[in-house]
């Protein structure tokens, strides 16, 4: 999850500043590891932003994720791709590949490849046993839009996802009365 926020700083005269020299603290750290991990060429930016987390679910979860952003034909917007490419200590594999591009002034594709690898967990009967399963899973999401007037977008878009359990997931599903305990396709 990224979170970008955005402060309005006064200098010591109550004068509005934007300088992002005129911070500290944690924000001021924020800053300096972005400069080191960002860079700039013919109104290019790139960027790789380490990806580093612990969780039961995943446990020691270490990755990258490069961007690109450049200019668009749609004024005040910027073209992105992202690559996020994770693994974990207990296996996990994550590949994710985002975009957003602005066609002309007027058009908006944007979308996700998404692949994972790993353990999931579903909890069985009226005792809640927990039962953990491999899973695997591939996403396609594809939105093609144009914004008519301001503030609204609007058009069309697909989905498609395949999961795929590993050999004793649908035994257990099936027991629950669980539809699509085989895994599969849903399309949209």
């Amino acid at each position: 999850m990224n979170c970008v926020f955005s402060q309005e700083v006064r200098a010591g005269d109550g004068e509005k500043t934007d300088s992002l020299g005129q911070t500290s603290g944690i924000a001021g750290l924020g800053e300096k590891v972005l400069d080191l991990v960002t860079w700039e060429k013919e109104g290019v930016v790139y960027t790789v932003y380490p990806s580093l987390s612990v969780s039961p679910r995943n446990g020691f979860v270490y990755g990258v994720m490069p961007a690109v952003k450049w200019n668009s034909a749609h004024k005040g917007k910027y073209n992105t791709l992202a690559i996020n490419a994770e693994h974990s200590t207990k296996g996990m594999l994550q590949l994710q590949l985002e975009h957003e591009w602005y066609l002309g002034g007027r058009w908006l594709t944007t979308g996700e490849a998404f692949l994972n690898s790993r353990e999931d967990q579903f909890w069985v009967g009226a005792d809640d046993r927990d039962f953990f399963f491999d899973r695997k899973e591939f996403r396609i999401e594809w939105d093609f839009l144009s914004n008519p007037f301001p503030a609204l977008w609007i058009g069309g878009g697909i989905l498609l996802n395949n999961n795929r359990f590993d050999e004793s997931a649908p035994f257990v599903f099936e027991g629950e009365g669980l539809t699509g305990a085989e895994g599969g396709f849903i399309a949209g």
